[in-house]
């Protein structure tokens, strides 16, 4: 029998301005010195400070253990074996799970937003958690795919059906603050509706 996580045994449903994650202070002070070197940061110094943050956030998540366990939940208990647009099976092919239709760079973008805007200090470990949580709460939207289609998507053709969307993407819409142009692309993606796929034929198995 298909099992389900149960939410609200993972964490409290979130309330506004709320994130999953309320870190404490950590702050490193050598003896018999002014210096205080802090765990977490407020804000970023410049825009090549914060590119390299959500760089590592990323590379953090990617290659958690955590990741690794969702993807395997996605394929051994959703049953998300098929690419969307093909139709190639797991075991035949290589499946991938992207991000969509806010990517992955714009969702930690988002949550590091959030973070600043309420004042909560965060490291690159309080954001990935926050992440990973969202994902284990399928708070984010993901769709199967083939390497090759994948590949084709992040190069400008290929396009998705947004009905093919797994996860509540819309909640992460509702609750973190994406950039205007990021907006844009969402609202981009939620108008395709149909299904394209360059004619691919789905496999019926």
């Amino acid at each position: 029998m298909e099992t389900e996580f149960d939410i609200n045994n993972i964490s409290p449903p979130l309330e506004n301005n709320q994130t999953f994650y309320q870190p404490n202070e950590i702050v490193c002070k050598p003896e018999n010195t002014e210096y205080e070197l802090s765990f977490r940061i407020n804000e970023f110094s410049d825009e090549k400070h914060e590119r390299k943050f959500i760089n590592n956030v990323k590379r953090l998540i990617r290659s958690s253990y955590e990741y690794k366990e969702w993807t395997d939940f996605l394929v051994d208990v959703k049953h998300l074996v098929n690419c969307v647009v093909t139709g190639e099976k797991l075991g035949e092919c290589k499946i991938e799970f992207h991000h969509h239709p806010i990517s992955l760079e714009n969702i930690v973008t988002a949550v590091i937003d959030k973070f600043i805007a309420n004042k909560i200090p965060f490291s690159t470990s309080d954001i990935t958690y926050e992440i990973l949580k969202l994902h284990f709460n399928m708070k984010i939207g993901v769709v199967p795919l083939v390497t090759t289609m994948h590949q084709k998507f992040h190069n400008g053709f290929l396009h998705i059906n947004i009905n093919d969307v797994i996860g509540d993407y819309k909640f992460f819409l509702n609750n973190y603050p994406l950039r205007e142009e990021m907006l844009e692309v969402v609202r981009r993606y939620e108008s395709i509706n149909e299904s394209v796929n360059y004619g691919w034929e789905k496999d019926k198995r």
